[in-house]
């Protein structure tokens, strides 16, 4: 595959010829941008899709456990780095769940999913650890994906959103926290709670973005 260097807006890019000389043919004459690819949000977007699409192995007439909870979102986060063609580690850096890098070993995505909400916001809880080494890596982003919260949605997420400020304030870098919560219905005669969709909220240096909700 051929390639070029090309600069846009102070950054050095390395584009597929064929692109370069689109961008610089067009800038002649209009303002033109190269968007570079954001391997975290491509990577994120890929887990929610399939997590959903995969649900459906896990439905039968027994209640789901908290154990295939947490195996279906590792197999989910394992698929989606084969899918972008990126590395999966699991257990690595801060003893995160997951982690994605390319075959360099440089990280793109560190990531925990948690059942419960009761121990992310510790000293040493996930969220910390994954700022932890959001600041190590030079493109590193995090994921944080929750089944349950024991208050509302957003009392709950303004709390994220001031503790992961609180750990960029210790940082120039600009790396982003995508916040995914397990949408859940509770059918109150069977006893049975089942998953109708996700939410993604991305938290930044006092910045929310917001994505629909994506639904069964």
């Amino acid at each position: 595959m051929n390639t070029k260097k090309v600069t846009i807006n102070g950054f050095d890019l390395e584009v597929q010829k064929e692109t370069a000389d689109l961008f610089e043919h067009f800038s002649k004459f209009s303002n033109s941008v190269i968007k570079p690819e954001i391997f975290s949000e491509l990577i994120v977007k890929v887990f929610n899709l399939t997590y959903l699409k995969d649900l459906g192995s896990y439905y039968n007439n027994e209640k789901i456990g908290r154990s295939s909870w947490t195996q279906h979102t590792a197999n989910t986060f394992l698929r989606a780095c084969q899918l972008v063609n990126l590395a999966c580690d699991f257990e690595v850096e801060n003893r995160h769940d997951g982690a994605v890098r390319d075959y360099d070993d440089n990280v793109y995505l560190c990531a925990e999913w948690e059942f419960d909400t009761r121990t992310i916001f510790n000293p040493t809880g996930e969220i910390n650890k994954l700022a932890k080494t959001c600041d190590k890596y030079k493109n590193c982003d995090a994921l944080l994906f929750t089944y349950s919260i024991d208050s509302s949605y957003t009392a709950f997420c303004e709390n994220v959103f001031q503790l992961w400020n609180k750990q960029l304030k210790k940082t120039k870098k600009d790396f982003v926290l995508y916040l995914v919560t397990a949408l859940m219905r509770k059918d109150e005669l069977e006893n049975k709670r089942f998953v109708y969709g996700l939410r993604t909220v991305v938290i930044g240096r006092q910045l929310i973005e917001i994505w629909e909700d994506e639904h069964l």
